[in-house]
């Protein structure tokens, strides 16, 4: 049986494309129950994605020791294309990336 990761990271391999501004699926993280997405764009920013509830919770947030945001989330329904993905994060995520990163770049 696929774990949450291999099953969904082709679709968000098409997603990171769709948003454009050198995201990317990070590899690096080896939870097989989530999937992290980072740009250089955004340095110290993450969204990952997990399954809860039968849906896809998608969490956008600022990685720092010394401060502790709110971030932003939405779901999304596991049946919608990449597209359709892409379209929610860019709407509910990423509007409030950039205030987040600098807050966190204030408090350390």
């Amino acid at each position: 049986m696929q774990n949450f990761f291999d099953k969904w990271q082709p679709v968000f391999e098409v997603v990171v494309r769709l948003l454009g501004n050198g995201w990317r699926v990070n590899l690096l993280d080896d939870c097989p129950y989530r999937i992290k997405l980072t740009t250089p764009e955004l340095k110290r920013y993450a969204i990952t994605i997990r399954e809860e509830k039968g849906r896809l919770a998608v969490y956008g947030f600022a990685e720092s020791r010394q401060w502790r945001g709110n971030g932003a989330r939405c779901t999304v329904s596991p049946s919608r294309g990449a597209t359709g993905i892409a379209d929610d994060i860019r709407r509910k995520i990423l509007i409030q990336a950039r205030e987040d990163v600098e807050k966190a770049q204030e408090a350390e």
